[in-house]
């Protein structure tokens, strides 16, 4: 388990949890998502220990990601605030579109060439989270450093938020975006994560602890 640590500027409110795909420039890129899940981050403190050494507690604007994060104790063991199955459309993240279409267990993504899709449920907000879903890719995209998906957290807008995504390459960021545009300077530069299983038809489980 490969885990980042950084820090952030947490939005003053509650904000949203969400989830993000982008395609290559070249073709549209199908990703999947499973099993969101958002608990209390009362185990961020513990969550983020990555050696046996104790990690110091997390203050406000703290966050950390982890990738293929075991499920249940290891992914959100804290108060359960809100999961989606994934079963039907809720309404909540949006309508159904070319770019998004929930069903039959999974929330699948297909974003124009070369844009990203964000979506959110627009009925919960977070302060304090773990926030814990399964991702993967449909099939070989044409550019595996352009093509990604993960998590968005300390959503407030579809212009301000930070992401966590991985790429089919096996490598992980965490950017933020502000007024539409990233951030040059990203929480997490792009890193090679060996806990990623990289390629197409590999399910990866992204995690994100926020204060």
């Amino acid at each position: 388990k490969d885990i980042a640590r950084f820090r952030g500027q947490a939005p003053e409110a509650p904000s949203y949890v969400g989830l993000v795909a982008s395609s290559a420039p070249a073709a549209v890129d199908t990703w999947s998502f499973t099993d969101l899940k958002v608990t209390e981050g009362v185990a961020a403190t513990t969550a983020a220990a990555s050696t046996p050494q104790m990690q110091p507690q997390m203050q406000p604007g703290d966050a950390t990601g982890a990738v293929n994060a075991a499920p249940g104790p290891g992914c959100g063991n804290g108060k359960g605030l809100f999961d989606d199955a994934f079963k039907v459309h809720d309404p909540l993240w949006g309508a159904k579109s070319a770019e998004l279409d929930i069903a039959n267990g999974q929330a699948e993504f297909d974003p124009a060439p070369g844009t990203p899709t964000l979506r959110w449920n627009r009925g919960f907000v977070f302060g304090d989270l773990d926030a814990c879903a399964g991702v993967s890719l449909a099939k070989a995209t044409t550019d595996p450093t352009t093509s990604y998906a993960g998590l968005i957290f300390w959503v407030e807008d579809s212009r301000n938020y930070y992401q966590a995504v991985i790429a089919p390459n096996g490598y992980f960021t965490v950017a933020r975006i502000a007024d539409g545009k990233a951030v040059a300077k990203r929480p997490v530069e792009w890193k090679k994560v060996s806990a990623i299983k990289s390629g197409a038809q590999e399910k990866n489980v992204l995690r994100i602890t926020a204060k």
